[in-house]
């Protein structure tokens, strides 16, 4: 029975987890990537800082480096989440 209630509980905080951000061509060279919070982060400038670093990876696999040629983000507010958004070219 307990294992029962462990097994619920992950599957309850699985539902939780915000799923990874993924990479979109927008037109051949550029890319965005965006995500929204996961109920802990409040500020959008944490989730953009986290997105540079998933373009960082993302061409660093390219062996090119990331250059970044916009950003939007917007903090949590009433039931809002906080979300970001980045453009960027590997070079």
């Amino acid at each position: 029975m307990r294992s029962l209630g462990a097994a619920a509980l992950l599957v309850a905080l699985g539902a939780c987890a915000t799923p990874a951000p993924r990479v979109v061509e927008v037109v051949p060279g550029t890319y965005r990537i965006s995500k929204n919070d996961s109920l802990f982060i409040l500020k959008g400038d944490a989730l953009k800082t986290g997105l540079i670093h998933e373009a960082q990876a993302f061409c660093a696999a390219k062996d090119r480096r990331v250059a970044v040629l916009g950003t939007t983000s917007r903090d949590a507010e009433d039931a809002e989440r906080a979300s970001a958004t980045i453009q960027f070219n590997c070079i």
